[in-house]
């Protein structure tokens, strides 16, 4: 039994030597209780708040370009098609691809074949030759599975009863 086990790839513990600022010497103090850098490289970090409360500004703007600034390069996975290539541009990041990929998704299932791709294209490299990257995913709450598709297709081809107003809501 134990030797199942330590013929994982991820064994023991694993402690971030890079660490990313957001921008803001508060929130990096209230994250991890140091002013200049809150975001481990290599851990998950969530942020989670209100729609307008600035998760998209702070992780797509200010993270990156912090992290592009430490030389990181950045693999962003954009679900509600909202950042656009100026607005990232007006807040400092680099858009250019050998800094930044970006991806437009909506369905669970591509983002989970894409970054599968990626890690395993990744893995490909020579240990010394692997760059540092930060994955963002913007965001979570907006990606839909199969299920959630084929309830909208099912409700999309009823007849509607009449006398009803409906709003249709439409993927992207």
């Amino acid at each position: 039994f134990p030797v199942t086990i330590t013929r994982q790839e991820s064994v023991g513990f694993n402690d971030p030597d890079t660490w990313i600022s957001t921008g803001n010497y508060a929130l990096n103090y209230r994250i991890a209780g140091r002013f200049d850098a809150s975001i481990p490289l290599g851990k998950v970090t969530v942020f989670a708040g209100a729609s307008g409360a600035g998760k998209s500004f702070i992780t797509s703007g200010n993270i990156v370009k912090n992290a592009q600034d430490q030389g990181i390069f950045v693999f962003l996975v954009d679900t509600e098609n909202a950042l656009d290539e100026v607005w990232l541009q007006n807040l400092g990041v680099n858009t250019s691809p050998d800094k930044l990929m970006k991806f437009n998704m909506a369905m669970i299932d591509d983002v989970a074949k894409l970054m599968s791709a990626f890690v395993k294209d990744y893995r490909l490299l020579p240990e010394d030759e692997r760059p540092k990257v930060l994955i963002i995913l913007d965001s979570i709450g907006m990606l839909l599975t199969p299920t959630d598709v084929a309830v909208w297709v099912g409700y999309r081809n009823r007849q509607r009863p009449k006398g009803r107003h409906y709003l249709e809501c439409r993927p992207y």
